[in-house]
């Protein structure tokens, strides 16, 4: 697959003469960083009592190895993801159940250092919906889609229990908890770290601070701080604007950039999907032919005598050899 045009037409390479210094970008941050300082941090490793919630840190905090040196930990999640290089969220095992539900439904099990906790797809959907609204300036990971209308209309009521579905989310949720682990500012937030905690409602954290101090309307708080309950009034007064209304002076940069994103977007679900699709069916389809060939050598052999037949059976067991890799190499692929 040729990428090189959309290397040349990335709308993010520019020039340095295009691309503000670092000393302008610090000083527009300072405008914004609230009047008053927050609390000091306790300190605490309980994993129930959140810490008040930080305003977005400045460019500096996005240096790599930037929380390598902490000792402000807010619980033992958090301790786990910045004391150890190593630190790795595992998705284990994928369970049905019916608990606290009237229809069975799919829960992940996760794995942080000791603990282990279960959430449901939907939890993870609350999840991302949680840091996006508490961190409005930042690109939050993405997570599998949900089913569409047309696996429900196939699979019926098999669709949630296709395995190669589970083992697809199970793999893209891992990544999705392990990039918010590696982020400078999302791997230091406390909601963050109770998801992952086994110990913690879910519900009960979606219905404390700092989520229950966000505004119905997110574009009605300040971006830098959302929850910051004394500009509630200042930032209730400005117009909400809506989705629909085209901007005036539109900035070439962003309109470049949303192009280039379409397109490649466009490009990744269209033809490489179906590439993808058809390369595994005939991997499959060339799995299963030396399935079939080494069982009628295997077969043959026992049909022959002396030197013959151990040379048929070798060559029957080199094409299950071959059958077994080519399985092999098309299974990842077929669940992602």
């Amino acid at each position: 697959m040729d990428m090189e045009g959309f290397e040349d037409e990335n709308p993010f390479e520019q020039d340095a003469e295009h691309i503000p210094s670092e000393s302008s970008s610090l000083s527009k941050v300072a405008i914004f960083e609230p009047s008053s300082s927050p609390p000091p941090h306790s300190g605490a490793l309980s994993p129930s009592s959140p810490p008040p919630h930080q305003p977005l840190r400045g460019p500096e905090s996005h240096r790599h190895g930037a929380t390598s040196n902490r000792t402000d930990f807010c619980c033992t999640r958090d301790r786990y993801l910045h004391a150890n290089d190593d630190a790795e969220i595992a998705i284990v095992d994928a369970l049905k159940t019916s608990v606290n539900s009237t229809s069975p439904y799919i829960t992940y099990v996760i794995r942080t250092g000791d603990a282990e906790a279960r959430h449901r797809y939907s939890e993870f959907e609350s999840l991302r919906e949680s840091l996006s609204k508490l961190y409005p300036t930042l690109i939050i990971p993405p997570i599998p889609s949900k089913q569409t209308l047309g696996d429900y209309a196939v699979k019926q009521a098999k669709a949630k229990e296709d395995a190669a579905l589970i083992a697809r989310r199970k793999r893209m949720l891992q990544t999705f908890l392990n990039r918010l682990a590696r982020h400078p500012i999302l791997s230091t937030e406390h909601v963050f770290h109770r998801f992952l905690d086994g110990e913690v409602s879910w519900h009960e954290v979606l219905n404390s601070p700092p989520i229950s101090l966000l505004p119905k309307n997110i574009l009605k708080a300040p971006s830098h701080n959302p929850t910051d309950q004394n500009a509630i009034q200042a930032y209730a007064a400005l117009p909400n604007p809506s989705a629909a209304h085209p901007l005036r002076r539109a900035d070439q940069r962003f309109l470049d950039s949303e192009a280039f994103t379409v397109k490649f977007a466009n490009h990744v679900s269209g033809p490489m999907e179906k590439v993808t699709r058809r390369v595994v069916k005939r991997w499959s389809d060339y799995a299963q032919d030396h399935a079939d060939l080494g069982a009628t050598l295997n077969g043959f052999s026992l049909n022959e005598h002396n030197e013959l037949a151990s040379a048929i059976e070798k060559t029957g067991q080199a094409v299950d050899a071959t059958y077994v890799s080519t399985t092999k190499l098309a299974s990842p692929i077929s669940v992602q």
